[in-house]
């Protein structure tokens, strides 16, 4: 009813949000969020909300262009940099599971399975490297970078 009444008042259109994430409505929230999104382009939130939705119910492209869209407005905003980072962290865990079932002969498939996971390592470290920057305290996702920095040899 209030939105109704106050289409444009924040404070409604957040509490809309929280009651769609409660009850699991995602692709209905995806709407509404991409309604605020285009009555409010600058919003970093709703980008990282729609980002979130569309994470969750695995879809990934859509979810990285969203956090894209919300480091380009709040560049420093640490839920989105963690978050980016997990979906590209997420997508090399099927390429490491083929690279595991390769047997040893196979080793032009292993170089091709490990390029892939090491591109989407470059592509999350950015990311990662500046939530720490910005999350000093966060030993779990400082040892992440630590990894993936040996891994990839940096």
């Amino acid at each position: 009813e209030a939105r109704e009444k106050f289409p444009d008042d924040e404070n409604s259109r957040i509490a809309e949000i929280n009651l769609y994430i409660q009850l699991g409505r995602t692709d209905e929230l995806i709407k509404k969020i991409t309604a605020a999104i285009d009555s409010d382009p600058n919003n970093d939130i709703y980008y990282a909300i729609r980002a979130n939705c569309y994470q969750s119910i695995d879809m990934i492209d859509q979810a990285i262009s969203d956090y894209n869209s919300a480091l380009n407005i709040n560049a420093e905003n640490s839920d989105v940099l963690n978050n980016i980072s997990s979906c590209y962290l997420t997508q090399t865990e099927p390429i490491i599971k083929k690279m595991n079932a390769l047997n040893i002969n196979q080793t032009s498939k292993y170089k091709a399975y490990k390029k892939q996971v090491n591109d989407l390592y470059r592509k999350a470290l950015p990311h990662l490297k500046k939530y720490v920057d910005l999350n000093p305290e966060d030993e779990v996702n400082k040892k992440v970078l630590k990894e993936i920095s040996y891994k990839l040899e940096n």
